[in-house]
């Protein structure tokens, strides 16, 4: 499961990984390969966004969420997540 993610770019830490796993994620992570999905924020553990000073303000914290894949799904299917205001 976790390679099949890592393929589409999308990876995620979680207890159940082996400690090699865990590396490789956060590695790729930290490269910029690869975007987290649930990506905890644990200042000694985890290099998060906020921690390493990537988002250090409201708009820097907007201007990286319009790189996620998320943000891609919401603009592109904008009625299914019962947005409002916004055209496609």
């Amino acid at each position: 499961m976790l390679s099949a993610t890592l393929l589409e770019g999308i990876g995620y830490l979680h207890e159940g990984l082996t400690s090699i796993e865990r590396e490789v994620v956060s590695q790729l992570f930290e490269a910029g390969w690869i975007q987290m999905m649930g990506h905890a924020s644990r200042p000694l553990l985890d290099n998060s966004e906020v921690v390493v000073g990537v988002i250090d303000n409201k708009q820097d914290a907007v201007e990286y969420l319009t790189w996620t894949f998320m943000y891609r799904r919401l603009t592109q299917n904008p009625n299914y997540y019962n947005l409002q205001g916004v055209s496609q």
